[in-house]
């Protein structure tokens, strides 16, 4: 991975020179620049393969980069002129940055071609340009044009307000002001880049009130005028400017904000390096004087690890990790000041590189579909226009032609492409466009409900990817974490397994004033190991539960924090609320951390412990940090009596098999059982909080005494005798303690150790040395060289850690459940802790029949046979599957690509939720594809059955059910960018949850409204929408292309061209738009308390191909309605010859019918919520109809030749016969009729089914959930009390 990132990292500056000449500062995907190893591969540094490439690099426009093989060298010096970037041979790029994507040169034409490109703008740009050519069209030459012209142009508009938006917070931070160590007092340098200060080396460690100083060269400069290798202070509650290596802080440590970059609210400690350390670079002296040259990794886009080393005097190689820098938009707390030299600018820091990451844009599960509808509508036209075209040909043969068009000659391409221009419409412009204008108001009313407003945090819910937001409502997995999802991710420190016994830790609030022996049926608690230890300290006992405790406080990387004025304790600073709840349980138990630095760890150690009050000081020599991939920390620390001591600390599966040969028998034969897990998975979870609990969690109340001051069996005999076991038996009941532990939904760590020789600890001091200097793949080094002292560890003990469910988590998955929603639980807990987080959560109920797929227990396919032919399977309600990430990762391999098959296709739909323990993120984001991704067809398949396949597919995958991943930390980032929909928790863990997701929540609880209110409404919503839009096209046009028979198929228009280039944006699409926006069928209430009406949007009962042909067929007979009705009632056919028997009076008769009854059918007829605005908009409408008509007739003119009478048509001609306003009557009176008959039938219909649903049978029926059914329970007073009490439950 080294390797891959370095040659990420060449190509950075040779992308952003290109971006330059391109205007723009986007980099490649992180698709391909993470992922894509034949590209890197490809890509050698150097090597420039295009032609264009060549011609670049020849004018000087641009230079192929070069691979500095050890990285960036930076010499430590006090700004002498740009440093050069040897890749390229140019200074370093600027510090500047860039997010607006165009300047004001090459905005308009890349905007051109971003909106052309896209396949509805460039179909109705096709039509508009054969419009314009004379003779071709017959609906007039704008018609098309210029609403093409005003949706695109108010695109681009808001483009353009969103990239100078976007401009103009560039300019402001580009423009902030930073303190630079400067070059005003005739400083002098030396060769090689250093350079020997003459002025004042005033200590910059004596700064004024607002930490700058005085008389030294110190200055003030802009953000984007720092450079590579320039000397910045920064003080408390300032930004970080740019990518720095921290040269000096006070004690050496410094505390960082680091949200802007991952989303995490807790303080990250970051330390001067020990050999910089030494140096004291506090002063202008010793900076200009040092002999320091930093070498480190290229830029690349990883935030958890940095490579780099530090050379000293030129000899002496320090290593640099993660730990000893500060990227670019932290913000420094808790610190009086630092001092820190740049390594990385602009667009190389790493804020900027994983800013301008662009992660594959999700689709809409319906676009899909409506695709298709498309492609039909689009059949539906050339189809048309080919029969028509054949009529025209028809009827004019032969003698039908008259005597004066006898010499004119029309070439079938015009006839063609007459009627394509003319019926081009049936593909609805204002689909295309105003459906985002619709969703960006869901996304609106999502962000709004008060409902999913979290109180305590103050956190609303937010909404990121306004697309996919009808997805919600076709759920039909949900995959979901467990810790800081499911669980509240406040870790409460419970039990402690140590030298075979078990112990609860009380807490102190419930056992004040209470005699010992009312604590007795509930079991021992610490206050009687405290107490065991200060009566006989040297018992085994007493010695193995100091040495426990001394290991809660010495393995960890927390960092105490002080009151300023008093100097006590008042918390600490962790990386994981698990440290943090160890290192308090740690002085609670009497063990306080007091004092903590890259070097030291000193510890006060109560006289409660029977060790007598003092302190202790520990040499911190090595730290191991913990990994997703290791799950373990360990540290290598001197004791006081010089012994070298070991410390491990991780997942049991992980520390057991490194314990000592002598435990190996002993290990082999209950570590078996142990990670398999217990059979009991009905077993059921105590709340530990509860009074009658046998122990409740702990609150840690500081500067207080330790509750070992007042323990109750103080001064007296032990009520527990010292047993002696032998190490096998201890290593057994701990085994079963953390089984138990697990039962109870605890998190458990076990805890090992061992002591090492000089001899052994300077042999491995060198590899580990050398494996931190290194550059390449120096994170794979650690992990080996830590391999190999992490062994023959002896047991120290284990502890239990409770997380506890979140508020209202069974509710919502019971909820869900009752959707129809399968619910997957993927967590890096072992077996036992998620199998009773599911019980607790509802995942699991008393009637589900659980199974176990473990490829320790012999061949896969037998098992995932076994378990589909199971009866109990069959038999059960509700059925899971518990799976952990061993027998996934046996699933991954090549060679079980059909066992692979047969899981995913044939096992998971049948069972109701899958259990995954121990899974990794990206096992977790397998999972979520595998059941996302549309089956491929066979290998071997022809051409020809891919092409059936595929249409097979097509018309069918939309009824797929989708995925919906919810998690709140970075290890679910994966699978939530891979599922459907993404929805993040606004945590514990941080905010880059939330802020990747396509929607974010601060509590599990609102996902049940979130899908079933939200979902099914916006599901509702743009199903609507997008019916209404394709109904009023061919409501619209089925009368034009009829009136064709009339006209004798010679192409002209029904219809006046001014009405044709406005009717779409300011007659029809308002009322689309609104029921698209605002529609609710159902109220929320309903929704919420009966969770089987999701089925709706599950089923595609919304937009389907029955749906969708039922209101085609609508849209058809209403328009053979209106033409009929209108041709009949003032076409002259059965009545008196009409004042205006021209076109334009019978054509607006038809355009005036087809626009109210467009209205009318969408927001009174269809539309179920109705409210003022709604029929403000209805109102509006229809007055805009008439309003235009009278409008047009002033504005034409005599002179315009047409076959249109326009001019004063309406206000004195037409417009004041009655037969005319008479035959309009009819028309609309006809329609209203027939839409209001066929609705009381349907009602009728669904009050005969209004009991149905309340059979096991009936609910299993489609009828049962009919919208029009519920509809009207919604009206009976009753059903809606019960209804709100249900909803509330």
């Amino acid at each position: 991975m080294a390797d891959q990132r370095k040659s990420d990292r060449d190509g950075s500056s040779e992308w952003l020179e290109m971006s330059a000449l391109e205007g723009s500062v986007s980099r490649p995907s992180a698709r391909h620049t993470l992922l894509d190893e034949d590209g890197v591969r490809a890509s050698k540094p150097g090597k420039v393969a295009s032609l264009g490439g060549r011609v670049l690099e020849f004018l000087r426009l641009r230079r192929a980069a070069r691979a500095a093989p050890d990285g960036r060298r930076i010499p430590l010096r006090l700004g002498e002129e740009p440093l050069l970037d040897e890749r390229t041979g140019r200074p370093y790029i600027s510090n500047r940055i860039r997010t607006s994507r165009y300047t004001i040169w090459n905005f308009v034409p890349r905007q051109l071609i971003y909106q052309f490109s896209r396949l509805a703008n460039m179909y109705f740009l096709i039509i508009a340009i054969l419009q314009m050519i004379p003779g071709f069209s017959t609906t007039g030459r704008f018609t098309t044009l210029i609403p093409l012209l005003i949706f695109v142009a108010l695109t681009i508009a808001k483009e353009g307000y969103d990239d100078w938006k976007r401009y103009t917070l560039d300019k402001a931070e580009n423009a902030s002001k930073v303190t630079v160590l400067g070059n005003e007092h005739g400083a002098t340098g030396k060769q090689h880049g250093k350079r020997v200060s003459a002025a004042d080396s005033e200590l910059a460690s004596s700064p004024s009130s607002d930490g700058r100083t005085s008389g030294t060269p110190w200055t003030t400069t802009q953000w984007g005028d720092l450079k590579v290798g320039d000397v910045v202070r920064l003080v408390g509650d300032e930004q970080v400017p740019a990518d720095i290596v921290l040269l000096y802080a006070d004690e050496g440590v410094a505390f960082v904000d680091t949200r802007a970059l991952d989303g995490e609210t807790n303080l990250k400690s970051k330390m001067v390096p020990a050999g910089l350390k030494r140096l004291d670079l506090v002063s202008v002296q010793n900076i200009s004087t040092s002999e320091v040259y930093l070498t480190i990794e290229h830029p690349n886009q990883d935030l958890y690890s940095f490579d780099g080393t530090a050379t000293v005097d030129g000899s002496e190689r320090l290593p640099l990790n993660v730990d000893n820098v500060i990227y670019r938009g932290c913000e420094i707390k808790n610190t009086r000041f630092i001092i820190g030299m740049v390594i990385n600018t602009g667009e190389d820091t790493k804020i900027r590189m994983n800013a301008n990451r662009n992660p594959e844009a999700k689709r809409p599960a319906l676009e899909k579909f409506v695709n298709l509808i498309v492609i039909f509508l689009a059949l539906y036209m050339l189809i048309t226009s080919v029969l028509l075209y054949m009529g025209f040909r028809i009827y004019w043969q032969g003698s039908n032609i008259p005597w004066y068009l006898m010499l004119s000659v029309v070439s079938d391409q015009e006839v063609i492409i007459g009627f394509i221009i003319q019926f081009s419409n049936v593909v609805p412009m204002s689909l295309i466009m105003a459906i985002e204008a619709v969703k960006l108001n869901l996304a609106v009313l999502v962000a709004s409900d008060v409902e999913m407003h979290h109180e305590e945090s103050d956190t609303p819910a937010g909404c990121n990817t306004n697309i996919i937001l009808d997805d919600l409502g076709q759920i039909g997995y949900v995959f979901s974490d467990k810790t800081g999802t499911l669980t509240d991710n406040i870790m409460k420190f419970r039990r402690i397994s140590v030298a075979g016994t078990s112990w609860w830790h009380q807490d102190r609030g419930l056992t004040a004033g209470k005699t010992p022996e009312a604590l007795e049926g509930r079991g021992r608690t610490t206050d009687d190991l405290v107490a065991q230890i200060r009566q006989d300290p040297r018992s085994t006992l007493s010695q193995a539960a100091y040495e426990y405790i001394l290991a809660l406080a010495v393995c960890h990387t927390c960092l105490p924090e002080k009151d300023p004025e008093t100097g006590e304790i008042t918390d600490f600073q962790a990386s994981s609320p698990d440290e943090l709840a160890l290192v308090r349980a740690a002085q609670e138990l009497g063990i306080l951390v007091i004092e903590r630095s890259t070097q030291s760890l000193t510890l006060e150690i109560s006289h409660g412990l029977g060790q007598g009050g003092r302190r202790e000081t520990y040499e911190v020599l090595d730290v191991i940090e913990f990994s997703s991939k290791r799950k373990r920390m360990s540290i290598v620390v001197r004791r006081p009596d010089g012994r070298l001591w070991v410390i491990c600390k991780g997942a049991d599966t992980i520390v057991l098999p490194r314990l000592r040969k002598a435990q190996m028998d002993a290990r082999r034969q209950s570590l078996r059982q142990h990670q398999r897990g217990s059979t009991n998975l009905s077993f059921p979870r105590r709340s530990l909080e509860s009074p009658t609990s046998p122990v409740s969690v702990h609150t840690w109340n500081p500067g207080t005494q330790g509750f070992f001051d007042t323990n109750p069996y103080a001064g007296r005999s032990s009520p527990y005798p010292e047993s002696r076991v032998n190490e096998e038996e201890t290593l057994s009941r701990c085994l079963d303690h953390i089984d138990e532990y697990a039962r109870e939904g605890l998190r458990t760590l076990v805890f090992a150790h061992r002591y090492l020789s000089n001899d052994e600890y300077r042999s491995w001091k060198r590899e580990y040395h050398d494996a931190k200097v290194s550059l390449i793949d120096r994170q794979r080094k650690l992990e080996e060289v830590g391999e190999k002292i992490e062994h023959s560890f002896d047991l120290i003990g284990a502890s239990g850690v409770e997380d506890k469910l979140q508020k209202g988590v069974p509710e919502t998955i019971d909820r869900l459940r009752r959707a129809r929603i399968k619910i997957w639980m993927l967590t890096g807990d072992k077996r036992e802790t998620a199998i009773n987080i599911a019980h607790s959560s509802r995942i699991c109920t008393p009637e589900t029949a659980l199974f176990q797929l473990d490829v320790e227990d012999g061949d896969l396919e037998w098992q995932i046979s076994d378990i589909l032919n199971s009866p109990d399977r069959q038999a059960a309600p509700h059925s899971a599957i518990v799976i952990d990430g061993q027998t996934l990762t046996a699933l991954e391999q090549p060679d079980a690509a059909r066992l692979r098959k047969t899981f995913f296709a044939q096992l998971i739909p049948t069972v109701g939720s899958v259990i995954c323990c121990r899974a990794s993120p990206s096992q977790k984001a397998l999972l979520v594809r595998a059941v996302r991704d549309e089956p491929s067809p066979p290998p071997g398949t022809t051409a020809l059955g891919r092409a059936w396949w595929w249409v097979r597919t097509s018309f069918t995958s939309h009824r797929r059910p989708l995925t919906l991943a919810i998690g709140d930390g970075a290890n679910d980032l994966a699978m939530i960018t891979a599922a459907n929909v993404g929805v993040g928790i606004s945590g514990r863990e941080g905010q880059q949850a939330a802020r990747v997701a396509d929607i974010s929540i601060a509590q599990f609880r609102f996902l049940s409204r979130l899908l079933l209110v939200h979902g099914r409404w916006n599901y509702h919503r743009i199903t609507r929408f997008v019916l209404g839009s394709f109904w009023k096209e061919t409501l619209f046009w089925f009368p034009a292309a009829l009136y064709q028979i009339a006209a004798g198929f010679t192409g002209t228009s029904l219809y006046e061209s001014t009405a044709l280039t406005v009717y779409g944006f300011a007659f029809s699409t308002a009322c689309t738009m609104t029921i698209g926006a605002w529609e609710k069928d159902l109220k929320a209430r309903t929704l919420m308390a009966v969770p089987e009406l999701y089925a709706y949007g599950q089923r595609a009962q919304g937009l389907n191909w029955g749906v969708f042909l039922s209101w085609i067929a609508n849209a058809v007979l209403a328009g053979t309605a209106i033409s009929f009705l209108t041709w009949l009632g003032y076409g002259g056919a059965y009545t008196t010859t009409p004042d205006d028997n021209g076109l334009y009076a019978i054509g607006t008769l038809v355009f005036i019918a087809c626009m109210i009854w467009t209205n009318v059918k969408i927001l009174i007829l269809e539309m179920q919520y109705k409210t003022v605005l709604v029929l403000l908009i209805f109102c509006a409408e229809i007055a805009l109809v008439w309003l235009f008509h009278i409008v047009v007739g002033y504005v034409f003119t005599s002179l315009v030749i047409s076959p249109y009478s326009v001019v004063d048509g309406f206000i004195r001609n037409f417009g004041g016969d009655a037969a005319w306003w008479a035959t309009l009557a009819l028309v609309l009176g006809g329609l209203f009729t027939v839409e209001l008959s066929v609705a009381a039938l349907r009602q009728r219909f669904a009050g005969s089914q209004n009991q149905v649903w309340r059979t096991s049978e009936g609910r299993d029926n489609v009828r049962a959930w009919d919208t029009r059914l519920w509809k009207e329970i919604e009206r009976e007073r009753g059903c809606k009390m019960r209804l709100e009490e249900m909803a509330r439950e």
